[in-house]
């Protein structure tokens, strides 16, 4: 019978405890952490753009004499504040990189911001606003107020003085008896147009509006009712960060008083 050498076996034995002998260690615990490096320089340069106007019509005006800009920094400290030229432009000259606000203003206009944006620096940063006038005109008086049940909306026949062109009416909503155009005061906004040379005009609101903002049925609802500038959506208007909602401010001055309400369906 042939016999097995043991020198090939003895071998592999040897090098298996090598090799396990010779394996990674464990990690150990991280060292400390290095010095905090320099920050990137800060470079200077301009933020510019223009200021368009217009009327509580939408429509554009030319003459850009009266607006002006301000600069805030990310603490909200003012940092410059300068007057447009007659084609609206302005210019804020050497800013540092950082984040700033720029509020855009004339008299009797809504106020318009661009908010927390970043500048880089190191060159022109374009930032444009628009602002529209704030209107003198609202309803004179709701002369009647119900719930169509066929079509789902609130209906309020309203009568209101006529004006050659067409304007618009804004309405803030919720179960808040002081309801107003402040965001923290509403939950539902709606719009309604007034036609040319009406002398009344039917604001209808639709239920679902409301309850889908989360009124429910038995609740008084409340409405807060403004004249607005028709292009109030893109002109006078930002966003309140801490409710996430609009804030218009090219609208009269107070709503309609004392405000509409209606018991929900």
């Amino acid at each position: 019978m042939k016999k097995m050498s043991l020198l090939p076996m003895l071998l592999l034995f040897v090098g298996a405890v090598y090799l396990s002998s010779c394996s990674k260690p464990a990690a150990g615990p991280a060292g400390p952490q290095g010095p905090q490096g320099q920050a990137g320089p800060y470079l200077v340069g301009t933020i510019s753009g223009h200021i368009d106007l217009f009327d509580q019509y939408g429509s554009q005006i030319l003459n850009s004499k009266t607006s002006y800009a301000i600069l805030y920094n990310s603490g909200n400290t003012q940092i410059d504040s300068v007057g447009a030229d007659s084609a609206g432009y302005y210019a804020f000259p050497n800013i540092n990189t950082g984040f700033y606000t720029i509020a855009y203003r004339a008299p009797g206009y809504g106020q318009q911001l661009r908010q927390s944006f970043q500048f880089i620096g190191g060159g022109t940063l374009n930032e444009d606003g628009k602002i529209s006038q704030i209107p003198a005109f609202n309803i004179t008086s709701v002369n009647a107020d119900s719930i169509n049940h066929a079509t789902m909306n609130v209906v309020m026949n309203c009568s209101i003085v006529s004006d050659i062109k067409p304007r618009t009416l804004l309405i803030f909503a919720s179960n808040n008896p002081a309801t107003s155009a402040n965001p923290a005061n509403y939950l539902v906004i709606a719009s309604q147009t007034v036609k040319a040379n009406a002398t009344t005009v039917v604001i209808t609101i639709a239920l679902s509006n409301l309850y889908n903002a989360g009124m429910v049925s038995g609740s008084t609802v409340y409405f807060a009712i403004y004249g607005a500038a028709t292009n109030y959506g893109t002109a006078s208007s930002y966003e309140d960060f801490n409710t996430g909602r609009g804030i218009i401010t090219a609208i009269t001055a107070t709503p309609f008083s004392p405000l509409p309400t209606t018991v929900l369906p």
